[in-house]
């Protein structure tokens, strides 16, 4: 049978046992023979391997991608923690076909995981807040006596800003004042607090200058923080008597101006007098009859409109009527005591209204003003229409000129006339003081 290999030269060795010798001579082969004997030599011998999968030949070297690693950290800014992120790539080596680790690993940087807390609790970065920093007491003198001091107790405070999770102050400070012992408040005298306004009711000439047409008490109360911040003012009218026949109405006015009522604008509406109060307040009115029985009630009354406290003078004297009026709500930094100096009388413009003068009068009907507020207030010969009296007055008899009674008058009442024009003017005692110096026979 034919050999189906091709055979190149080959050497035959033949071996002849004869007298002790070996004869060797080349033979030659046919080319199918001898590729046969090379494919039986591979198969019998070590062949080349290879890492098939990879696509690797044999001791060939490679990076192949093995995931990431993360390498945790303390965030530098902030609060709280970070992972470093890393691609890993490991070396492989084909080694007789099989992929094997050589050891050596790659690490490229591929981000970073989590996020550091920047804010102060419920704070975020960057906001500015207050933080209580407790209490404390101070005393303080009364702006209305020397002779008062006030406790008041505070909430303080002081502003921080938050940073980078970090909050830290910022240096600011403020004091929220929780509560005070009360201060005096200031009335216009220090007995019974009874003031007095009188009023001639014929305008422009009186006819017997005894100012008793209507007179009212009036009773004033400021009171004010120990800051000197005014909190509140109450003021109450009293009718006390009432010399003349004809009807009037009390008026008072909050902002200075003078306007009228009943489609009427007022002969006074040319001057404007001081406010009672600077910016705005709650305004309320009660009218009592004299056992104390209310009679009306008004709540937020406007500043900018005149008000009626007694509507028929003969019935306001007949039922002894009170007038009250209390403001509060006040903007006490507007109001502060060193800027109003004190109580006084021209911030409280008190008018009588004559709705019907005639016969009696040039004019029909007119507001009648105090002269300690209005420097036109004067009548025709110098006197004045009417006047404030910080005490409790005794009005003259009817009929009875103011002179007889209180002879010091005409001396405060030429002051009163000539500190319009001299403002520097200086009052004597005795004028100042002029209501005490009385003769009892001719008051009531």
């Amino acid at each position: 049978m034919k050999s189906s290999f091709n055979w190149g030269i080959a050497i035959v060795c033949t071996i002849v046992v004869m007298a002790g010798f070996q004869n060797c001579a080349p033979v030659s082969f046919n080319p199918t023979d001898a590729i046969n004997a090379s494919s039986q030599a591979n198969v019998a011998g070590v062949s080349e391997k290879s890492c098939d999968l990879e696509k690797k030949k044999e001791g060939e070297t490679w990076m192949s991608a093995a995931g990431q690693d993360r390498e945790l950290f303390v965030c530098a800014v902030g609060v709280g923690n970070q992972f470093k992120v890393y691609d890993v790539q490991k070396e492989y080596i084909c080694t007789n076909g099989t992929a094997t680790l050589t050891g050596k690993v790659v690490k490229s940087p591929a981000g970073v995981e989590g996020l550091c807390n920047v804010d102060c609790g419920s704070h975020k970065n960057g906001e500015l807040w207050f933080m209580d920093m407790g209490t404390s007491n101070e005393t303080l003198q009364c702006p209305t006596t020397v002779a008062v001091t006030s406790t008041v107790k505070y909430q303080n405070l002081a502003e921080y800003k938050c940073v980078n999770a970090i909050a830290s102050a910022t240096g600011l400070t403020k004091k929220n004042k929780i509560s005070e012992t009360a201060c005096p408040a200031l009335t216009f005298n220090d007995t019974d607090n009874q003031a007095t306004l009188a009023f001639e009711d014929v305008y422009p000439t009186p006819l017997d200058s005894d100012y008793n047409d209507f007179v009212t008490n009036i009773k004033v109360t400021e009171t004010y923080s120990s800051l000197g911040e005014l909190n509140q003012i109450v003021i109450e009218y009293k009718a006390k008597h009432l010399g003349g026949s004809l009807l009037h109405k009390l008026i008072t006015v909050f902002d200075g101006t003078v306007r009228g009522r009943d489609s009427w604008v007022s002969n006074q509406n040319i001057f404007k007098s001081e406010p009672m109060f600077n910016g705005n307040a709650n305004i309320k009115f009660d009218l009592y009859d004299g056992n104390g029985t209310l009679l009306s009630s008004t709540t937020s009354v406007p500043k900018d409109r005149d008000l009626i406290v007694f509507d028929n003078s003969h019935v306001a004297v007949d039922r002894k009527m009170i007038g009250k009026i209390t403001i509060t709500n006040i903007d006490g930094k507007q109001n502060l005591l060193a800027d109003r100096k004190g109580l006084s009388i021209k911030r409280y413009r008190t008018l009588l209204y004559v709705p019907n003068a005639s016969g009696y009068s040039k004019v029909d009907r007119y507001d009648i003003d105090i002269s300690d507020i209005n420097p036109s207030a004067y009548d025709e010969s110098g006197r004045p229409l009417a006047f404030f009296v910080p005490i409790n007055w005794r009005s003259p008899k009817e009929g009875t000129d103011i002179k007889y009674p209180y002879p010091d008058f005409k001396a405060h009442a030429d002051y009163l006339k000539n500190s319009i024009l001299n403002p520097t003017l200086i009052e004597s005692d005795a004028a100042k003081n002029w209501f005490n110096n009385v003769v009892l026979s001719f008051v009531d």
